[in-house]
C-alpha cells in the first residue's frame, strides 16, 4: 500500500496537474504535448483513467469516456507512454499496462458510440460541455446544469432524452443503478422544462439585482448562512416580491434543493420580511 501511495503521487503530478517535473522524465514524448492533451481532462477523469490503466481498476465512467475520446487516441497513448517511462515498476508491467490502455480506449469508444444519437435516431447534443453536465448530473448526481444546457436538453425532446439515458445505462453496464438513474433523469428533465418555460422571467428579474447581492441573498436563503446587508436588502425590495418569488421558486426546482423546499421557503419569507423592515 505504501508503494501505491507513492506511485499515486507520481501519477497525479505527472498527468493530472502536468507539472514541470515531467521535463526530467526520459521519454520520447514531448512534455509540452502532454500539457496540451491534459487540458481535455479534469482531475477526476484523469484519476479514473489512470487507475484503470495502471492499477486495473474499474472502467472509466460515461462522462470520463466522453473526455478521453474528445482528447483523442494519440493524446491517450502519449500520456500512457510518458507515465510508463516514469517508473521501473510500470516498465516491468508494460505489457499488461499497454493492454489495459488499449482496452480502456476501446471501451470508451464503444461506450460513446453505443450511446450516440446515431444509434437512437435522435439529434446530437453537439455542445460537449452540456453533454458532460447532463451526464454528470444524471449518472453521478454531481454538478449543476446551466440554463443554456437545460435549453439544449429540452431542444432534443423528452423521447430522445429517455433514449439517450437508456443507451448510456446499457453501454456502461449500469443496470444495477437503473432505478436511481432514471429517477435522476426525470428530476433533471422536469427541472430543465421548468427553466425553459420560466427563463424569460428569470432573466428579466435577474437584471434587477447585481451579482454580489444576488449571491449574498441566495446563500442566506438556500444555505442558511451569512447575513443580508441593508444595502442588499434595499436592492431586494426594489426588485420586488414578485421577482423575489420567481427567482427563489426557480432555484427550488433544482434537483438538489427539492427535498429542502419547506425550510428554504421559510428562510425566503424571513429574509423578505427582514428586508422590508429596513425600509
Amino acid at each position: 500500500m505504501a508503494n501505491f501511495n507513492y506511485e499515486w503521487l507520481v501519477l497525479t503530478a505527472l498527468i493530472v496537474h502536468a507539472l514541470s517535473a515531467t521535463s526530467y522524465v526520459e521519454s520520447a514524448v514531448d512534455p509540452s504535448e502532454i500539457e496540451t492533451c491534459v487540458r481535455h481532462l479534469d482531475e477526476r477523469c484523469g484519476k479514473e483513467i489512470l487507475l484503470r490503466v495502471f492499477f486495473n481498476d474499474a472502467n472509466p465512467s460515461v462522462d470520463c469516456c466522453m473526455e478521453i475520446t474528445e482528447m483523442g487516441k494519440a493524446c491517450h497513448e502519449k500520456i500512457v507512454s510518458l507515465t510508463l517511462s516514469s517508473s521501473p515498476l510500470y516498465q516491468k508491467n508494460s505489457k499488461a499496462i499497454l493492454g489495459r490502455s488499449q482496452s480502456t480506449w476501446n471501451h470508451c469508444l464503444s461506450t460513446v458510440r453505443s450511446s450516440s444519437p446515431h444509434n437512437t435516431s435522435c439529434p446530437p447534443v453537439s455542445n460537449l460541455t452540456c453533454a458532460k453536465q447532463i451526464v454528470s448530473r444524471i449518472f453521478r448526481s454531481q454538478g449543476e446544469l446551466s440554463n443554456d444546457c437545460c435549453g439544449v436538453l429540452v431542444d432534443i425532446g423528452k423521447d430522445c432524452h429517455d433514449k439517450l439515458v437508456g443507451a448510456h445505462i446499457a453501454s456502461a453496464k449500469l443496470r444495477s443503478n437503473k432505478t436511481a438513474i432514471l429517477s435522476g433523469s426525470t428530476s433533471v428533465w422536469n427541472w430543465c422544462t421548468y427553466i425553459a418555460q420560466s427563463l424569460p422571467s428569470v432573466k428579466a428579474c435577474g437584471k434587477r439585482i447585481d451579482n454580489d447581492c444576488g449571491r449574498e441573498i441566495g446563500i442566506g436563503i438556500f444555505h442558511g448562512k451569512g447575513q443580508v446587508t441593508k444595502q442588499c436588502c434595499a436592492k431586494l425590495v426594489t426588485m420586488g416580491l414578485k421577482c423575489h418569488d420567481i427567482l427563489v421558486k426557480t432555484n427550488l426546482a433544482r434537483p438538489q434543493f427539492v427535498k429542502s423546499s419547506n425550510v428554504t421557503l421559510n428562510r425566503s419569507t424571513k429574509i423578505w420580511k427582514k428586508c422590508i423592515s429596513y425600509i
